[in-house]
């Protein structure tokens, strides 16, 4: 499959190592593509404007053509736009190498300030993953070489960030970041792309720094101690109830110090105001209340069930046949339902809960003359299957126009919506808190859907909230009424007591340790979004939030103990482990750090990496042990494993990893002729896998005498892919 992935990157190209002189004269052809450009955005129409754009753009042409080499050949086009930067000059050149497309683009200012840059890499790639010829320290060589050819008067200014290796992709990336007075600036930065196979840059994309604004001297900042403890000191600490998930996935509840910090100002050590308010989207809310009225009604994404399911399930015992539930839903009076005729119901299954789902709808007789161009009213609800009690509704009126008196309305809403609450729910009413954050609306701005008031309630025990569970109302202020309830409860749960919490103070000492402050850039923008100018703030790197509330520790994400991870010692695994995990053939982990290459092996994690070693290989990553289908059925593809059997998460032996590892790389055909190799000192190996051992000698991916019954470690496994890899580059 010649360029499969070339072409999919055409738009990641490379810097050539060549330089041009530093006059280029377009080419012909160049030439009459100025006079035919097309204008985007903004079209010019006279013709001195028309004349002043072509000595721009050959002036830009000739300014980027300095730094990036071009075939004569190639086939030119680009086009003009303009943003806040001012003109943008797109330029595009198609040729070929060997027969193959290839493809540059820049896009650059009037100046020839080059923002984006790339091009083909010229690597093809086959059924496997290619290894990197490049090293990581060669790559950023490239890149800040990339960085000053392309940028030569400002790339001082900018320093790098960090080097992240791409997984699935053979790249580095890197960025570099714009920086004034030793001080990052937010948003200014430039991103390059290095390709591992061939080593050269295949992208690269800058926000330059902008000049002409005042930048505040850091000289009287108040430095990271003093910011840290202004941070702890503007911090929030809520006690609440936090899901985890332990092992098999099994969620347990804690009782959690939920800590939240501030922006600190750098000279002040108060908290900065960064951001304008954003209104609150109703349009977004309002199709949120209906997915989730939608899901609720069709049984958290439970099963769809047939009628003849239906009737089968009614005569189950404690299950609410379709005539009661129907009976019950009519009782509510807040719906008023006699005149409505029942039109699609459900019966719906998600685990061991079963639900109602139950449409309404009163139509209008159209041959009166009052009722023509009314729609039709509707009421969904969903109902549990057991004890017919209400877990959500959802209704729309149509024909309600703004009330002459929304005022009265909107001050309606609280008392409205506490009456659903104790009428629907009032044990659960009881047990929760209303969120004080409520969007009330101004009624001279009514219209289309900010007719809403949204009102969400959270679980309490013994008085700390639990937000995984409540109960979300929408209220309709065309009508007076609620629109839509939609209740999440989970009933057999268990809450950890909070007696002997440990307090907020104490909370937020714990997680303090664990900060780090940074000094940057921030902008402050006019009231139409133009820079002004740049303040000077402290960002706190506080990526855990959660204190145990009982014990002190600070959690971590799967509600253990948090243990500051350790950088791994150079040269803790081999250059070939760093080379596999560098394009993306791993054993499933997060990050190599995290791997123990002395462990044995699983035959998850070796199937996992094996199936990685394709080119077509997308995932899951990490491994979810939970689910292993989308790669079991990628091994049964390629005939690695056979009726995509389930791995057993098992160690497995030297022997069995060399009979998958050869079967992977197609090697297995050749061991599978065991008659070949009866007589070739294999005694001690089943008759059907003394090919593969004598393969492997052969091929060396195993010291003499290990290819045995016994386990096998990672670093050993990953030897014997590298080396299958090497064999088929």
């Amino acid at each position: 499959m010649k360029k499969t992935i070339a072409l999919a990157l055409a738009l990641m190209m490379a810097l050539s190592a060549a330089s041009l002189a530093a006059v280029v004269t377009p080419t012909e052809e160049v030439i009459d593509d100025l006079a035919v450009m097309p204008i985007a955005e903004k079209p010019i129409e006279e013709e001195t404007e028309t004349k002043d754009l072509k000595a721009l753009m050959e002036k830009a042409l000739i300014s980027v053509k300095s730094r990036i080499d071009v075939p004569d050949d190639a086939e030119f086009d680009s086009y003009t736009y303009s943003n806040q930067l001012g003109t943008v000059f797109s330029f595009n050149w198609n040729y070929e190498i060997d027969g193959e497309p290839n493809h540059i683009y820049v896009e650059c200012s009037e100046d020839g300030f080059i923002y984006s840059y790339g091009c083909s890499s010229d690597v093809y790639y086959g059924e496997y993953r290619k290894l990197p010829n490049v090293s990581s320290v060669d790559a950023e060589k490239t890149a800040s070489a990339t960085l000053r050819k392309l940028m030569p008067k400002g790339y001082s200014a900018y320093r790098l960030k960090e080097t992240p290796v791409t997984k699935f992709s053979n790249s580095y990336s890197f960025v570099y970041e714009g920086v004034k007075n030793n001080v990052p600036i937010e948003g200014s930065y430039v991103h390059i792309i290095v390709d591992g196979i061939n080593g050269i840059a295949t992208l690269y994309n800058a926000f330059p720094i902008p000049e002409g604004v005042e930048y505040a001297a850091v000289s009287e900042v108040i430095g990271d101690k003093k910011a840290a403890s202004a941070y702890i000191s503007l911090s929030e600490a809520e006690l609440v109830y936090r899901d985890f998930y332990g092992e098999d996935n099994v969620k347990f509840i804690r009782p959690v110090y939920n800590v939240s910090g501030k922006v600190i100002d750098a000279f002040t050590g108060e908290e900065a105001d960064l951001y304008e308010y954003i209104g609150y989207d109703h349009n977004a809310a309002t199709e949120e209340a209906e997915m989730d009225m939608a899901k609720s009604a069709e049984g958290m994404g439970g099963v769809r069930l047939s009628e003849a399911e239906i009737g089968a399930l009614e005569k189950l015992p404690g299950l609410l046949s379709l005539e009661e539930i129907e009976k019950k839903a009519r009782s509510f009076d807040y719906f008023s339902l006699n005149s409505y005729k029942l039109t699609n119901y459900r019966l719906t299954g998600y685990e061991d809960q079963y639900r109602w789902g139950l449409d309404f709808v009163f139509a209008f007789d159209r041959d009166k003359e009052e009722n023509a161009g009314k729609s039709d009213l509707n009421v969904s609800m969903t109902l549990d299957a057991k004890t017919g009690a209400l877990l959500s509704f959802y209704t729309y009126d149509y024909n309600a126009t703004i009330p002459s008196n929304p005022d009265f309305y909107i001050k309606k809403a609280p008392e409205e919506v506490e009456k659903v609450m104790k009428a629907f729910v009032p044990e659960k009413y009881r047990e929760s808190m209303r969120l004080e954050k409520n969007d009330g609306l101004e009624f001279t701005n009514m219209s289309g859907n900010d007719r809403y008031i949204f009102y969400n309630y959270v679980r309490t025990n013994e008085g700390v909230p639990y937000y995984s569970n409540g109960v979300s109302i929408r209220y309709d202020c065309y009508t007076g009424k609620v629109s839509s309830f939609n209740l999440n409860w989970e009933e057999n749960i268990t809450f950890p007591s909070v007696f002997g919490a440990i307090g907020d103070t104490a909370a937020k000492k714990a997680i303090a340790e664990f900060y780090g402050t940074d000094l940057r850039y921030s902008p402050v923008r006019d009231e139409f979004g133009d820079i002004i100018s740049y303040s000077l703030v402290y960002t706190v790197d506080a990526q855990l939030s959660a204190v145990d509330a009982l014990k002190g520790f600070v959690v971590d994400y799967d509600g253990e103990e948090y243990e500051p991870e350790e950088e791994a010692a150079a040269g803790e695994y081999p250059e070939y482990i760093e080379k596999l995990y560098s394009v993306g053939v791993t054993f499933g982990e997060e990050s190599i750090d995290k791997v123990d290459f002395d462990e044995d092996v699983t035959d998850t994690e070796l199937l996992y990496m094996l199936a990685s070693a394709y080119s077509r290989f997308y995932g899951p990553y990490p491994i979810l042990k939970e689910n292993y289908s989308p790669f079991v059925s990628q091994l049964s593809k390629y005939g690695i494993i056979k009726d995509k059997i389930v791995p057993k998460d098992e160690k497995i032996s030297a022997l069995q990893a060399v009979v998958y590892s050869l079967d992977a790389f197609r090697f297995g055909e050749v061991a599978k002729l065991s008659e070949l190799f009866k007589d070739k000192g294999y005694e001690d190996i089943a008759k059907d896998k003394v090919g593969y051992a004598a393969v492997s000698d052969a091929m060396g991916l195993l010291p003499a005498g290990k290819i045995t019954d016994k386990t096998i470690t990672k670093k050993e496994a990953a030897a014997i892919v590298y080396a299958l890899l090497e064999k088929v580059q």
